[in-house]
């Protein structure tokens, strides 16, 4: 009798099915996935991954600030560790179609880094919150929601929301602790509060036409061999001669174009962000430039690319300065010399070593604060 169950498929963890693996757009992400196994297992994610899937995917030690300063919603991605956790728990699992719920369909198409591809902080749709708990369906959260150049929900047209309604807090991109849909800070539901009307913006529409069509992508073995044909379409289809007369007509970057066509050892691939410049700027969704050549149909218009403020060194010490000095003299609480420097995107030794009166003065306030804290408590 056990040898009819002999050649059955096991799995260590239950075989979870993902959320909208069939739908074209609001497919879940791997790393809302990954807490939605967690939960299943009766497990919070932090000891889920330290534990189990960590030793699998050969990650060693889970660091403190893993959820906090790094974020993983990099989980998501192509990069080299992204893979391993998306090996490890399709092993786990016995599912193999979880690539689906990453961006490695791009992954021969776009920089190696996936530079500005995700958000830096947690994003979600109140909305699709709401539904989704009135309907007894499960809470997830789609990929859309971790990448950078997603703002607004294309189910409701509203923006997506950054900060919990109830305590005002930015939330961790994975939580340690509670299920998907709660905040991490004081573990009330995100569905809560009101969210502002907001169309898709052009470039959002590409993107979010991207991940829908990331099977037939998934089919396409060089992508960046498809992306270079297609731009050589555009240029027919534009009678233009060469990428440099493209980047002058479009205002785009200086060789950019030309360097993403080069087979030299300098060639480079598109960040997201220059893709969809790019895609914006000639009027060519990226499905139609990578798959889709015969439809090229171009309308050139004036790039607008996101160029970041270049500021002198001396310059953002004292925009640092300015803002470290409001923290200290309206510190009400105590605030960690590490959130501060989280906060102001720079280490704590740069504190130290540029500010050393500020950063002395807050500890003192931290200290005194817990004085007094402790007093309190005593009486």
């Amino acid at each position: 009798m056990n040898n009819i169950y002999s050649h059955c498929p096991r799995s260590d963890l239950l075989p979870l099915a993902p959320i909208g693996i069939s739908d074209s757009y609001m497919v879940e992400s791997l790393s809302s996935y990954l807490t939605r196994v967690a939960t299943m297992h009766y497990l919070p994610l932090r000891w889920f991954l330290r534990d189990y899937l960590n030793p699998i995917a050969n990650q060693g030690n889970l660091s403190d600030d893993i959820f906090d300063r790094y974020g993983f919603s990099a989980i998501n991605g192509y990069r080299e560790k992204a893979a391993a956790y998306l090996s490890a728990i399709q092993k786990a699992t016995g599912r193999f179609d979880l690539w689906q719920l990453t961006t490695t369909p791009w992954q021969t198409l776009l920089d190696t880094r996936g530079k500005g591809l995700f958000a830096k902080q947690k994003k979600w749709c109140r909305a699709c919150f709401h539904d989704w708990l009135a309907d007894n369906s499960p809470l997830y959260e789609p990929l859309i929601w971790s990448l950078e150049s997603v703002k607004t929900c294309p189910r409701h047209n509203c923006l997506l929301m950054s900060v919990c309604s109830i305590c005002n807090n930015q939330q961790k991109l994975v939580s340690s602790v509670l299920p998907v849909g709660y905040c991490s800070s004081c573990g009330g539901f995100l569905g809560k509060g009101e969210s502002s009307t907001k169309t898709l913006s052009s470039k959002e529409t590409y993107i979010v036409k991207m991940v829908a069509e990331r099977r037939r992508l998934m089919q396409c073995k060089d992508l960046k061999k498809e992306f270079v044909i297609g731009i050589q379409h555009v240029l027919s289809a534009s009678n233009l001669s060469s990428t440099l007369k493209l980047e002058r007509t479009i205002s785009f970057s200086r060789d950019t174009i030309s360097q993403w066509c080069s087979n030299a050892k300098r060639g480079t691939r598109p960040t997201m962000s220059s893709l969809l410049c790019f895609c914006d700027a000639i009027g060519v969704s990226p499905d139609d430039l990578l798959l889709n050549h015969k439809n090229i149909i171009v309308n050139l218009k004036e790039a607008k690319i996101e160029r970041r403020q270049e500021l002198s060194k001396e310059k953002c010490k004292e925009v640092i300065f300015r803002a470290l000095v409001i923290v200290v003299e309206s510190q009400k609480d105590i605030i960690p010399l590490s959130k501060v420097a989280k906060d102001l995107d720079v280490g704590k030794r740069f504190l130290e070593y540029n500010f050393p009166v500020l950063v002395k003065q807050l500890i003192f306030n931290n200290n005194k604060l817990r004085s007094e804290r402790k007093k309190s408590l005593e009486h």
